[in-house]
């Protein structure tokens, strides 16, 4: 994939982000501890990887992990993590569900229990 036909999720695109995800042709510089705290899947990853490493892939000058998610169901979980007020938005509207289904299923995934249970109520 031509880094051309990357794009940058500007509401989870941090300038200060210290490490970028690929879902797809979707990008996302998110904080590596916020999502270490959240995830232990993460947690792991973060920790195994030598992030600094001239091996490591980069984008942009930060660390690049390429995941094998749905980009769509990467940003809804994202969202989550790092947009508390998008828990509102989802319970207010009946069409969450789809939405609410890419979050379970990415929080199991990723071992996030506090979402997992929120994305269950």
């Amino acid at each position: 994939m031509q880094q051309s036909d990357l794009r940058r999720i500007p509401h989870l695109w941090f300038q200060d982000g210290g490490i970028v995800l690929q879902a797809g042709h979707s990008l996302f510089r998110v904080y590596q501890g916020v999502l270490s705290a959240q995830s232990s899947v993460f947690a792991d990853v973060f920790s195994l990887a030598e992030l600094g490493s001239e091996m490591t892939d980069k984008y942009d000058g930060s660390p690049l992990i390429t995941l094998q998610d749905d980009s769509n169901e990467m940003e809804d979980f994202l969202r989550c993590i790092f947009d508390r007020q998008v828990f509102v938005r989802f319970s207010l509207y009946i069409d969450a569900y789809e939405p609410l289904i890419g979050v379970l299923r990415l929080s199991h995934k990723y071992n996030c229990p506090g979402l997992k249970r929120w994305a269950l109520q």
